[in-house]
Protein backbone atom coordinates (compact mmCIF):
# COMPACT_ATOMS: atom_id res chain seq x y z
CA UNK A 1 0.00 0.00 0.00
CA UNK A 2 1.27 3.43 -0.93
CA UNK A 3 1.39 6.26 1.59
CA UNK A 4 -2.07 7.90 1.70
CA UNK A 5 -0.66 11.40 1.08
CA UNK A 6 0.13 10.61 -2.56
CA UNK A 7 -1.55 10.82 -5.94
CA UNK A 8 -0.72 9.83 -9.51
CA UNK A 9 -0.21 12.19 -12.41
CA UNK A 10 1.56 12.19 -15.77
CA UNK A 11 5.35 12.54 -15.72
CA UNK A 12 6.49 12.50 -19.37
CA UNK A 13 5.06 10.79 -22.43
CA UNK A 14 7.86 8.18 -22.55
CA UNK A 15 7.42 7.37 -18.83
CA UNK A 16 3.68 7.62 -18.27
CA UNK A 17 2.36 8.40 -14.80
CA UNK A 18 4.12 8.51 -11.45
CA UNK A 19 3.38 8.73 -7.75
CA UNK A 20 3.63 12.19 -6.15
CA UNK A 21 3.41 13.55 -2.61
CA UNK A 22 0.22 15.53 -1.93
CA UNK A 23 1.71 16.80 1.36
CA UNK A 24 5.21 17.03 2.75
CA UNK A 25 6.53 13.55 3.59
CA UNK A 26 9.58 13.63 5.87
CA UNK A 27 12.64 11.42 5.60
CA UNK A 28 12.14 8.27 7.66
CA UNK A 29 8.51 7.84 6.62
CA UNK A 30 7.35 4.43 5.46
CA UNK A 31 6.02 5.25 1.98
CA UNK A 32 5.05 1.75 0.87
CA UNK A 33 4.25 -1.45 2.74
CA UNK A 34 3.34 -4.82 1.33
CA UNK A 35 -0.21 -5.66 2.28
CA UNK A 36 -2.44 -8.72 1.99
CA UNK A 37 -3.97 -7.52 -1.29
CA UNK A 38 -0.61 -7.43 -3.09
CA UNK A 39 -0.29 -10.63 -5.10
CA UNK A 40 2.72 -12.91 -5.51
CA UNK A 41 2.77 -14.21 -9.10
CA UNK A 42 4.72 -17.35 -9.90
CA UNK A 43 6.77 -17.62 -13.10
CA UNK A 44 4.36 -20.37 -14.22
CA UNK A 45 1.36 -18.06 -13.72
CA UNK A 46 3.11 -15.33 -15.65
CA UNK A 47 3.98 -17.71 -18.51
CA UNK A 48 0.37 -18.95 -18.63
CA UNK A 49 -1.06 -15.43 -18.77
CA UNK A 50 -2.52 -14.62 -22.20
CA UNK A 51 0.05 -12.89 -24.43
CA UNK A 52 -2.33 -9.99 -25.03
CA UNK A 53 -1.90 -8.82 -21.42
CA UNK A 54 1.45 -10.31 -20.39
CA UNK A 55 3.55 -7.26 -21.33
CA UNK A 56 1.34 -4.98 -19.26
CA UNK A 57 1.46 -7.40 -16.33
CA UNK A 58 5.26 -7.63 -16.57
CA UNK A 59 5.47 -3.81 -16.54
CA UNK A 60 3.95 -3.69 -13.05
CA UNK A 61 5.67 -6.67 -11.40
CA UNK A 62 8.76 -6.43 -9.21
CA UNK A 63 10.91 -9.15 -7.68
CA UNK A 64 11.30 -9.23 -3.90
CA UNK A 65 14.24 -10.64 -1.93
CA UNK A 66 12.70 -14.12 -1.96
CA UNK A 67 12.51 -14.04 -5.77
CA UNK A 68 8.71 -13.74 -5.84
CA UNK A 69 7.12 -11.56 -8.49
CA UNK A 70 4.88 -9.05 -6.70
CA UNK A 71 1.93 -7.23 -8.24
CA UNK A 72 0.72 -4.31 -6.13
CA UNK A 73 -2.99 -3.57 -6.22
CA UNK A 74 -2.82 0.19 -5.63
CA UNK A 75 -0.99 3.22 -7.00
CA UNK A 76 2.37 1.86 -5.87
CA UNK A 77 2.55 0.01 -9.18
CA UNK A 78 3.12 3.43 -10.77
CA UNK A 79 6.28 4.13 -8.73
CA UNK A 80 8.95 5.02 -11.28
CA UNK A 81 12.66 4.30 -11.36
CA UNK A 82 15.27 6.94 -10.61
CA UNK A 83 19.04 6.63 -10.32
CA UNK A 84 18.60 9.17 -7.49
CA UNK A 85 15.59 7.63 -5.72
CA UNK A 86 13.50 9.33 -3.05
CA UNK A 87 12.84 6.06 -1.25
CA UNK A 88 14.32 2.59 -1.07
CA UNK A 89 12.74 -0.80 -0.59
CA UNK A 90 13.91 -3.06 2.23
CA UNK A 91 13.77 -6.86 2.36
CA UNK A 92 11.30 -6.44 5.24
CA UNK A 93 8.26 -5.59 3.12
CA UNK A 94 8.40 -1.80 3.15
CA UNK A 95 10.04 1.21 1.49
CA UNK A 96 11.27 4.23 3.40
CA UNK A 97 11.76 7.85 2.33
CA UNK A 98 15.51 8.49 2.31
CA UNK A 99 15.07 12.26 2.01
CA UNK A 100 12.40 14.83 2.76
CA UNK A 101 9.76 14.93 0.04
CA UNK A 102 7.99 18.26 -0.35
CA UNK A 103 4.41 18.32 -1.61
CA UNK A 104 4.50 17.79 -5.37
CA UNK A 105 7.71 15.70 -5.35
CA UNK A 106 7.70 12.40 -7.23
CA UNK A 107 8.27 9.26 -5.15
CA UNK A 108 10.77 7.01 -6.91
CA UNK A 109 12.65 3.77 -6.30
CA UNK A 110 15.86 2.45 -7.83
CA UNK A 111 14.62 -0.56 -9.79
CA UNK A 112 18.02 -2.23 -9.35
CA UNK A 113 16.86 -2.95 -5.77
CA UNK A 114 14.25 -5.26 -7.33
CA UNK A 115 16.79 -8.02 -8.03
CA UNK A 116 16.88 -7.64 -11.80
CA UNK A 117 18.04 -10.47 -14.00
CA UNK A 118 20.25 -10.02 -17.05
CA UNK A 119 17.30 -10.05 -19.45
CA UNK A 120 15.59 -7.32 -17.37
CA UNK A 121 18.26 -4.62 -17.79
CA UNK A 122 16.88 -1.44 -19.33
CA UNK A 123 17.87 1.96 -20.67
CA UNK A 124 17.16 4.56 -18.01
CA UNK A 125 14.92 7.55 -18.72
CA UNK A 126 15.19 9.23 -15.32
CA UNK A 127 17.34 12.14 -16.61
CA UNK A 128 18.62 12.80 -13.08
CA UNK A 129 22.15 14.08 -12.44
CA UNK A 130 24.34 10.99 -12.18
CA UNK A 131 21.93 8.84 -14.20
CA UNK A 132 23.59 5.50 -14.94
CA UNK A 133 22.10 5.36 -18.46
CA UNK A 134 21.48 1.64 -18.17
CA UNK A 135 20.08 -0.18 -15.15
CA UNK A 136 20.83 -3.84 -14.60
CA UNK A 137 21.70 -6.58 -12.14
CA UNK A 138 25.31 -5.45 -11.57
CA UNK A 139 23.99 -2.19 -10.06
CA UNK A 140 22.65 -4.03 -7.02
CA UNK A 141 26.10 -5.19 -5.92
CA UNK A 142 27.75 -1.89 -6.83
CA UNK A 143 25.24 0.29 -4.97
CA UNK A 144 24.08 -1.87 -2.06
CA UNK A 145 26.47 -0.21 0.41
CA UNK A 146 25.20 3.27 -0.47
CA UNK A 147 21.59 2.06 -0.27
CA UNK A 148 22.17 0.40 3.11
CA UNK A 149 23.61 3.61 4.56
CA UNK A 150 20.71 5.68 3.21
CA UNK A 151 18.15 3.23 4.61
CA UNK A 152 19.94 3.11 7.99
CA UNK A 153 20.03 6.89 8.27
CA UNK A 154 16.33 7.12 7.35
CA UNK A 155 15.40 4.40 9.85
CA UNK A 156 16.96 6.47 12.62
CA UNK A 157 14.10 8.92 12.00
CA UNK A 158 11.27 6.39 11.75
CA UNK A 159 9.94 7.13 15.24
CA UNK A 160 9.93 10.90 14.58
CA UNK A 161 7.66 10.81 11.53
CA UNK A 162 3.93 10.17 11.35
CA UNK A 163 3.58 6.61 10.08
CA UNK A 164 0.12 5.91 8.62
CA UNK A 165 1.40 2.65 7.10
CA UNK A 166 2.92 1.43 10.39
CA UNK A 167 0.06 -1.06 11.01
CA UNK A 168 1.15 -2.91 7.86
CA UNK A 169 4.73 -3.42 9.09
CA UNK A 170 5.09 -5.99 11.85
CA UNK A 171 7.11 -5.04 14.94
CA UNK A 172 9.44 -7.94 14.08
CA UNK A 173 10.04 -6.62 10.55
CA UNK A 174 10.77 -3.12 11.78
CA UNK A 175 13.10 -4.44 14.50
CA UNK A 176 14.92 -6.62 11.96
CA UNK A 177 15.33 -3.63 9.61
CA UNK A 178 16.65 -1.45 12.44
CA UNK A 179 19.14 -4.16 13.40
CA UNK A 180 20.29 -4.83 9.83
CA UNK A 181 20.74 -1.19 8.84
CA UNK A 182 21.99 0.22 12.14
CA UNK A 183 24.35 3.11 11.41
CA UNK A 184 27.63 2.74 13.34
CA UNK A 185 28.13 5.47 15.97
Amino acid sequence: MTHPDTFIQPVRREIGVGVFASRDIPRGTIVWARDPLDVAVTPAQLAAFPPVGRAQLERYLFRDDAGRLILCWDNSRYMNHSCDPSNLVTPFGFSIAIRDLPAGAELTEDYATYHLRDDEAFDCLCARPGCRGRVGPADEAALSGRWSRAIGEALELVELAAQPLRPLVSPESLAAALARYRVPA
